[in-house]
C-alpha cells in the first residue's frame, strides 16, 4: 500500500470516530451498516465465517423453508482458544456442525476449507460457484454491522460472473442503543474502519 494511501485511510478513520462521537449521528451511522437484499429462491445459501451460531442457525431456518437446498460454509481460521483445548476446528467446520446441529443433513452442507477474510471469503465462494452448473444466484448470510462490506465484496469479486448474491443481515438490525455496548461499538468502528480500507484496497 503507498503512502498516499495510509494516509488516506488514516485521515478518513480519524473522520469517521468523529463523526461516531456525534450524538445525532450514532443512529444514522449504525443503520449506514445494516443492508439487505430480497429474500428469493436461491441454488446455495452461503454462511460467512465468524458470528457463531447466529448466521449459520439463520442459514439453517431458511434451508428448511426452501430457499435452497444447499448451504456452503467457508473459513479456515482456526481459534487460538479452540487449538489451546485441542478442538482444532476451523471456522468452517464450526458453522458446518452449526448446521447439522439445527437439522441440516451433511449432505446438504459444502465446507470450503479455505479463506481469512471476507475479500477471501468471497473468493472462495467465487471458485466454488462458477466450478458449478446451473448456478444463478446465492444468497449469503452474515451478522448486521457486517452486511454492507460483505455485500459489497461479493457485488465486486461476482462481477462479471452471470451469479446474482443476494445478502441477508441476520438479526436484521443492530442492537438498540449499540453505542453503549463496548462489543457492538468496537465492532461498528472497527466496520467503519475496514470499509475505508476495502474501498482503497479492492
Amino acid at each position: 500500500m503507498t503512502g498516499c494511501r495510509r494516509a488516506a485511510i488514516s485521515l478518513a478513520a480519524l473522520a469517521v470516530a468523529s463523526v461516531l462521537t456525534l450524538p445525532l449521528g450514532l443512529r444514522a451511522a449504525g443503520r449506514f451498516l445494516v443492508v439487505a437484499d430480497p429474500l428469493v429462491a436461491s441454488e446455495a445459501l452461503y454462511v460467512f465465517p465468524g458470528g457463531v451460531p447466529e448466521r449459520a442457525e439463520h442459514a439453517a431456518e431458511l434451508f428448511h423453508s426452501g430457499i435452497a437446498p444447499t448451504v456452503v460454509v467457508s473459513g479456515e481460521r482456526i481459534r487460538s482458544e479452540l487449538e489451546v483445548l485441542g478442538i482444532p476446528l476451523s471456522d468452517a467446520e464450526i458453522n458446518a456442525r452449526v448446521l447439522v446441529r439445527c437439522g441440516v443433513p451433511n449432505e446438504a452442507i459444502i465446507v470450503l476449507p479455505e479463506g481469512t477474510s471476507t475479500w477471501e471469503d468471497a473468493q472462495a465462494l467465487r471458485r466454488w460457484a462458477t466450478a458449478q452448473t446451473g448456478i444463478c444466484h446465492l444468497t449469503a448470510v452474515t451478522s448486521p454491522a457486517h452486511s454492507r462490506r460483505a455485500r459489497r465484496t461479493l457485488r465486486t469479486v461476482f462481477r462479471g460472473t452471470g451469479i446474482d448474491v443476494g445478502l441477508q443481515p441476520y438479526p436484521r438490525s443492530l442492537v438498540l442503543g449499540w453505542w453503549e455496548h463496548e462489543e457492538t461499538l468496537v465492532r461498528v468502528i472497527n466496520e467503519y474502519i475496514k470499509l475505508i480500507y476495502y474501498a482503497v484496497a479492492h
